[in-house]
């Protein structure tokens, strides 16, 4: 065989396998056998008062079967989320973030969240996250890959309060990792779906636990033209100042609400009664959905709400309407898109309540919603109204453009009521056909 040929075979070779292997970003991890998929947030309340100056730091490392060093401390685990920052507000059933880096935390997230400012952090909203992980499949026309793998059975799961710094859990001195805050067990079913958060449970008290909620939605029959929305009540024992409209927890929920909603639709070219060119869809005003009770899972179902057809998106000049959104200072700008609102009440007619609670705008748009502080008071919100965070929600109406087209979606909802605020897990679903 000729010398030359044989030399540039070998040379193309080589080259070959330079650009395979370095198409790996991530070595292969190991299969798990009949696994369950698990979602884990930090939802512990960061807003710290007088009265709570001894609450815990709300940053974590999550453990699942925790392994103990040699001083029987733990260092590591069959699972570890590390660097567990609070939750955003906002999240989608796919990680938006997946794989990037851990160290993209700002400052001004840092100082709202009662922490020490540093330049560049590591930080994780949830678990997986940005992790890479073996994640879950598409399961009832969902996108699930935010849930992680993980072996089913019977696990002790632990949280640790950490520094947030950019130390990993297991080069933490001793002392840092005995700050064990949870510990509990769990036993995950073979192919369920769960989601499990991180909790204050009394926080006059400082005690801490955890909620491991078995999600239905993966077994749920949903109508691909209706929206649906449920929410469950995840709040803490009262605390003492919930009861006094001085303090931030002015707006804790009701361990019972009652729930309704309206459907606002918009037309830039009349008016009416109404703000911001807005009223309610005829037959789809103040609505009861559902009445929700603190720590009570069964019983919460998936209530559909209406869709509507194209036309109300668009406005006569054939125009695509606006999401509200949140401007570079915060301040909220108003959009003609149409929205859901829901409405909370105290279901015990025997509490003394303090005005009303917040109404619930779903009208933002996704893209922008997680950039509002979540405590600071902004365009113009007064106390009575609370920090926009608060007040606003992305739009249950999921809007995408591609290829030069509009289509609209309907979409999957799951509100969590916690202490003053409200959480929206919004799930994606297949975009295969495109609803009427």
């Amino acid at each position: 065989m000729n010398v030359l040929f044989c030399k540039k075979v070998a040379s193309l070779s080589l080259v070959m396998v330079v650009l395979l292997t370095s198409c790996y970003k991530y070595k292969e991890r190991p299969q798990v056998s009949n696994p369950a998929y698990i979602r884990v947030f930090n939802s512990l309340p960061y807003t710290v008062d007088a009265l709570h100056a001894g609450q815990a730091a709300p940053f974590l490392c999550f453990l699942m079967d925790p392994v103990n060093d040699a001083a029987g401390v733990p260092d590591n685990g069959a699972v570890v989320g590390d660097w567990l920052h609070t939750r955003e507000l906002f999240s989608l059933s796919y990680a938006a973030d997946a794989g990037t880096a851990l160290n993209a935390q700002s400052t001004i997230d840092q100082i709202n969240s009662g922490l020490p400012a540093q330049d560049v952090i590591n930080a994780n909203y949830e678990y997986p996250g940005k992790l890479h992980v073996l994640t879950a499949p598409a399961m009832n026309g969902i996108d699930m890959s935010a849930w992680a793998q993980a072996p089913s059975g019977k696990h002790r799961l632990i949280f640790v309060t950490r520094p947030q710094d950019d130390r990993p859990f297991d080069q933490l001195p001793v002392s840092l990792r005995r700050n064990v805050i949870i510990d509990t067990t769990v036993d995950l079913q073979a192919g369920e779906v769960y989601t499990i958060n991180a909790l204050a449970t009394d926080i006059d008290k400082s005690q801490y636990g955890v909620d491991v909620r078995h999600e239905q939605f993966v077994h749920e029959k949903f109508d691909p033209g209706r929206i649906y929305a449920a929410f469950y009540n995840l709040s803490s024992v009262r605390p003492y100042l919930a009861t006094d409209p001085h303090f931030p927890y002015y707006w804790y929920y009701s361990d019972t609400l009652t729930i309704s909603y309206t459907c606002w639709i918009n037309d830039n070219n009349y008016t009416n009664s109404y703000s911001l060119n807005s009223w309610p869809l005829p037959g789809a005003s103040d609505i009861f959905l559902s009445t929700i009770y603190r720590g009570k899972n069964d019983g919460v179902v998936f209530a559909p709400l209406p869709f509507l057809t194209r036309d109300y998106f668009f406005d006569q000049q054939g125009v695509l309407r606006t999401l509200t959104t949140a401007g570079s200072n915060g301040n909220i700008g108003g959009g003609t898109m149409p929205y859901f609102s829901f409405q909370f009440s105290d279901a015990d007619p025997r509490r003394i309540t303090y005005g009303k609670f917040p109404t619930l705008l779903c009208s933002m748009d996704p893209a922008s919603f997680n950039t509002l502080d979540p405590n600071t008071n902004t365009s113009g919100a007064t106390p009575l109204q609370g920090p926009q965070s608060k007040i606003y929600q992305p739009n249950l109406f999921r809007v995408i453009q591609s290829g030069g087209s509009v289509n609209i979606y309907p979409t999957v909802n799951v509100f969590e009521v916690i202490n003053d605020r409200i959480y929206l897990l919004q799930l994606q679903r297949d975009f295969v056909k495109v609803p009427q």
